[in-house]
């Protein structure tokens, strides 16, 4: 077997690019020969110019994917893509999909979002119309969760969608085993954001539970840690400041250790996002015991079940989140069976397991390819 793997890596840091990072570290390990090609350089750069050297890149990219394929001898046995969710990105995409098909190269495609779908609704009838038909003739859609899965059955049969759930690092995995179960906290509470700093990943929600929390005398402390995106127009520490909230703290990008004692210091991880997959953030939260308050969209009801491992609020809602937060903070026995619960469910979420589940379908797929 041999894949040639095209998706986003590092930076920026995010979760479809944290899973291509992992999926390289199981070929790596499994001795499988690979290439890959970046797709998250488009991503990096903003502004006017950077349109033109997007537009440029996404040109050159199908040259660039056969460059790589070539040096598989006789090509990859499988080929890899991680799906764009935006319009541009399917756009991205069809010109890839069609070189595969053309070289006969075994197709994998890798979708990491909800809302793969809705973006086809915005698209020009054309589009959605190219997007179905490629989408039905890949070998494999592999989703996240079986409530994402779905959507693709009205495309794609059943027996050609494969579920393959995100994975925490080891080193996280290892380091959260150490800590004994969690204790109530009291009557205040460390809440945890923890994510990039995008209006649809629902900070801005967060920041107005904070104020309605200091404004009812309430003693919970709120951190958001992450990198404020260009899409981001109100910056924390300015809203904190305009506010007058002596709660919030803003703590920029955490990554390696840093980001592995705000998990062991917090009490429970918000995430009130308006879109979202499988967040690795909520992953990495049970795995600490931390009770998630979180919105029902995408596959999060897969993983924050109310009563067993958190609380869901209705999206935009801050008073709902700060409801949450409070009973949390009211029911010790509460949180603990919350936390207990987390701890439980993050067990099932290694990157092990993600790696090994994905070198195993590769290997399915490259083996229905020889045949």
């Amino acid at each position: 077997m041999s894949v040639l793997v095209v998706a986003s890596k590092p930076p920026p840091i995010a979760g479809q690019a944290l899973a291509t990072e992992r999926l390289l570290e199981a070929l790596d390990a499994a001795a499988i020969p690979h290439a890959d090609v970046d797709l998250s350089a488009e991503l990096t750069k903003h502004g006017a110019l950077a349109v033109a050297l997007r537009a440029a890149r996404v040109a050159r990219l199908p040259f660039e994917v056969l460059r790589q394929g070539r040096r598989l001898h006789g090509g990859p046995s499988v080929f890899y893509l991680q799906l764009g969710l935006s319009p541009s990105g399917i756009l991205r995409d069809l010109p890839l999909l069609a070189l595969a098909r053309r070289q006969r190269w075994p197709t994998v495609v890798h979708v990491h979002g909800e809302i793969y779908f809705r973006s086809l609704e915005r698209a020009p009838r054309w589009l959605r119309a190219a997007s179905r038909t490629a989408l039905a003739r890949v070998n494999r859609v592999v989703v996240l969760s079986e409530r994402l899965a779905e959507p693709f059955r009205q495309v794609v049969p059943s027996e050609r969608i494969t579920v393959v759930a995100n994975g925490v690092s080891g080193e996280l995995a290892a380091d959260a085993a150490t800590l004994p179960p969690r204790c109530s906290p009291g009557r205040s509470l460390r809440l945890l954001f923890l994510s990039n700093l995008i209006p649809a990943k629902g900070y801005l929600t967060v920041l107005e539970a904070a104020r309605l929390s200091q404004d009812r005398g309430l003693g919970h402390r709120f951190q958001l840690a992450g990198a404020i995106a260009t899409a981001a127009k109100v910056h924390p520490a300015r809203f904190a400041e305009a506010h007058g909230l002596g709660n919030v703290d803003f703590l920029g990008p955490v990554g390696g250790q840093a980001k592995l004692r705000l998990l062991r210091e917090a009490d429970a991880l918000l995430l009130p996002s308006e879109t979202e997959a499988q967040p690795l953030v909520i992953l990495e939260a049970l795995h600490y015991g931390l009770p998630v308050i979180a919105t029902a969209v995408g596959g999060i009801p897969d993983l924050v079940v109310e009563g067993r491992t958190g609380i869901l609020v209705p999206l935009g809602d801050q008073a709902a989140l700060i409801a949450g937060v409070e009973r949390l903070a009211l029911n010790p026995g509460y949180y603990e069976a919350l936390s207990a619960g987390a701890r439980a469910a993050g067990a099932g979420y290694t990157a092990e397991k993600h790696g090994a589940a994905m070198v195993r379908l590769l290997g399915q797929v490259s083996a229905e390819g020889a045949r």
